[in-house]
């Protein structure tokens, strides 16, 4: 038998870990089921490793052990330090930087849309079902993923004619600048799952003609 050697590193530990077994599961499953593959290969042998405490020890560890495939970790800053140590092909899945492009990471196949991109749809959505929107108030993270989110979320809004204001919040700390958010036509809010929640506790309760969370 001949095994198609993979590997995954991926935050197992912190406060990404549910994230990165999610990952970690969905490849089982692939191994397992789903991968239908070219001779010589006849099964996937799937190897798994924490990025929590170093994502480039990680991804070193990963290589030192010869690998067919790689797959890199969840969350943007841990797929930064990850690929930065290697020039191998990595399939990135789970870090939505939009810094992960060429030329600096030209050897990246990027899976998922980056993270400038997220509320692009929203805002055009808006534009065209509701022509009158005029004002964009963004509520989001100070740390990479937020401040990509809304860097991209701010150059589709002016393009699209809106007059857009953002407000970054530090992490566990978005209910507080919620609470003192100005009213706008669209409300955009980029953060951790327990941020937005927290968020939208307080500014769902206010008139927006559209609202969006990522």
């Amino acid at each position: 038998m001949t095994r198609l050697r993979a590997a995954l590193v991926t935050p197992l530990t912190g406060s990404l870990a549910p994230f990165g077994y999610a990952s970690a599961t969905g490849l089982a499953l692939w191994a397992s089921y789903a991968a239908h593959l070219p001779s010589p290969w006849d099964g996937v042998e799937l190897d798994v490793r924490d990025t929590a405490a170093d994502p480039g020890a990680a991804m070193r560890a990963a290589i030192a052990a010869h690998p067919d495939v790689l797959f890199g970790p969840y969350g943007s800053s841990a797929a930064l330090a990850a690929l930065r140590v290697t020039n191998r092909v990595v399939w990135n899945h789970g870090g939505a930087t939009s810094r992960l492009s060429r030329p600096a990471f030209p050897q990246v196949i990027n899976v998922i849309s980056p993270a400038s991109t997220y509320f692009t749809g929203v805002l055009e959505a808006v534009r065209v079902t509701d022509p009158s929107a005029a004002t964009v108030t963004i509520l989001h993270t100070d740390r990479g993923f937020g401040q990509d989110v809304a860097a991209g979320a701010t150059k589709a809004a002016r393009d699209l004619g809106f007059e857009v204001r953002a407000f970054p919040f530090e992490p566990n700390h978005a209910a507080g600048t919620a609470s003192t958010l100005p009213i706008a036509d669209v409300l955009l809010v980029a953060g951790s799952f327990a941020d937005e929640l927290a968020a939208a506790r307080i500014l769902l309760t206010h008139p927006w003609r559209a609202a969006a969370f990522v």
